[in-house]
């Protein structure tokens, strides 16, 4: 599709395009044909992030699409997004600027799901 000139925004998700580093190969093959990437997304919290970091990060992805409010995740993040002016803003925080509410997870996980989080 990028060789023949048929295709003028690419929109990769992470969680299908073998992750960050999939996608950041994604990426830079559709930025040799000047094609951009828009981060397709519509998985929850931690991609939404995820994505958010990739396409602040890379130069060939100028935004995203997500689904997304500001308080929509404040059940899982005690840190809530900040969208201004119809833009989530990039956390300054460490790594994906992500902290989960695991008392909150492991009360409402299934009881089938196997608990991933810290023992405490």
């Amino acid at each position: 599709f990028l060789q023949a000139q048929v295709v003028d925004v690419l929109q990769p998700d992470l969680i299908n395009s073998g992750g960050i580093t999939g996608t950041r190969r994604i990426a830079e093959l559709a930025a040799l044909y000047r094609v951009p990437v828009c981060l397709h997304n519509v998985s929850g919290l931690v991609l939404n992030i995820a994505s958010q970091q990739f396409s602040a990060a890379h130069f060939n992805c100028p935004m995203m699409e997500c689904s997304v409010r500001a308080d929509q995740y404040q059940w899982a993040n005690p840190n809530p997004l900040e969208i201004r002016d119809g833009v989530m803003q990039v956390s300054q925080r460490p790594g994906l600027g992500l902290e989960l509410d695991q008392d909150f997870l492991r009360e409402n996980r299934l009881e089938s799901e196997p608990w991933w989080g810290d023992e405490s």
